[in-house]
């Protein structure tokens, strides 16, 4: 079994010439919500691994404010977890995009977060994705941040839509 908790999800987008930043996408999971997932997230994977008790508010666990977002990944699961469809990012020429969060793991082990592209949301099409960047969620909370930069490791033409998601486990046996 390998447990995983991130917090205070931050998403910025600034231009290529002008490093003025603009926040596009923020949760810290402070809102008194009891939906699992929270709001704002959606489960995917094959249905046997939506399990909504795998995606919730942790009050116990929180980084620096009252809340956490736990993700469980039990021991072969292929679940994980998105950003909602409804605030999927559309990227713009010349941006980039920056994502920070704070995370840890109960289990030590190698987490993934990956930029995920659609050409479509309505019906999901896939478009070419910018990005999987695999991070190592040790015991204690650690910042990690990710960049893409639209012209060089996407194109808004071509991924119009983007969504962040998280896998809680490299190993299918984690």
């Amino acid at each position: 079994m390998k447990r995983f908790v991130y917090l205070l999800l931050m998403l910025t987008a600034s231009t290529v010439f002008c490093g003025d930043a603009k926040v596009v996408f923020h949760d810290e999971f402070e809102q008194g919500s009891t939906a699992s997932p929270p709001p704002g997230w959606a489960m995917c994977g094959v249905d046997q691994y939506k399990t909504p008790s795998n995606y919730t508010r942790d009050t116990i666990n929180a980084h620096g404010g009252q809340a956490c977002f736990r993700i469980h990944h039990p021991a072969k699961s292929v679940g994980y977890i998105v950003s909602s469809p409804d605030r999927a990012i559309n990227p713009k020429p010349a941006m980039v995009y920056a994502v920070s969060f704070w995370a840890r793991a109960e289990k030590p082990g190698k987490a993934t977060f990956r930029w995920t592209a659609y050409r479509s949301i309505k019906p999901f099409v896939d478009a070419p994705s910018p990005g999987t960047f695999t991070f190592d969620a040790g015991g204690g909370w650690k910042e990690f941040s990710f960049t893409v930069r639209e012209g060089l490791d996407l194109f808004a033409d071509q991924s119009p839509f983007l969504m962040l998601t998280f896998i809680a486990a490299t190993e299918s046996g984690e």
